[in-house]
């Protein structure tokens, strides 16, 4: 159909010209052509606002992306910003940068439970826990039994408790052998 054909169409619909089922069927395509064009616009807005979700996303990404190392080298600037100016007794300006302080563990997550366990169970947990070197039990504690829980607790306060429970010393090295003794 071309524009002409068109233009009769409505000319005849105006003057009365099209039969009433001609009229229906009208009326159908124009009721048709509505609901197309609602359909569409919210078909625009649902994808307007998913694709503004999107974009806000991967902004926050982006924007994390570029924010967070920039935090990191902030902080160890203003450390070495910090040193650069205190002052040592002669007045003179130092540049002195100190590591972190290290530890025998990184901190991590745990929960151990113990309920009426003897020296061997909470030796074999801590052993799995703090990937320790080893173990030397030069006493094995008769037949005492505890009952305790350690969460996210440092291994040296753990083994303080356990030195009182057990009523023995618990020793950690350096090279990670626990030495359990009287």
């Amino acid at each position: 159909m071309n524009n002409s054909d068109i233009d009769n169409i409505l000319n005849d619909l105006e003057n009365g010209k099209l039969s009433d089922q001609m009229r229906s069927e009208i009326a159908k395509a124009i009721a048709v052509e509505k609901r197309k064009e609602e359909i569409w616009s919210k078909v625009a807005s649902q994808t307007t606002a998913r694709n503004s979700n999107l974009r806000f996303r991967t902004f926050m990404r982006y924007a994390a992306a570029i924010f967070v190392p920039l935090a990191i080298v902030g902080t160890i600037w203003a450390g070495d910003i910090l040193g650069l100016f205190s002052s040592n007794s002669n007045g003179n300006a130092k540049t002195e940068l100190s590591a972190p302080a290290q530890t025998d563990e990184l901190v991590k997550d745990y929960s151990i439970s113990f309920e009426q366990a003897d020296l061997q169970t909470v030796v074999a947990e801590l052993e799995k826990e703090f990937s320790l070197s080893g173990v030397r039990i030069l006493n094995d504690g008769d037949s005492v039994l505890v009952t305790t829980s350690f969460e996210n607790q440092p291994i040296e306060e753990i083994l303080d408790e356990l030195k009182i429970h057990f009523g023995l010393n618990f020793a950690l090295s350096d090279d990670g052998f626990l030495t359990i003794s009287e």
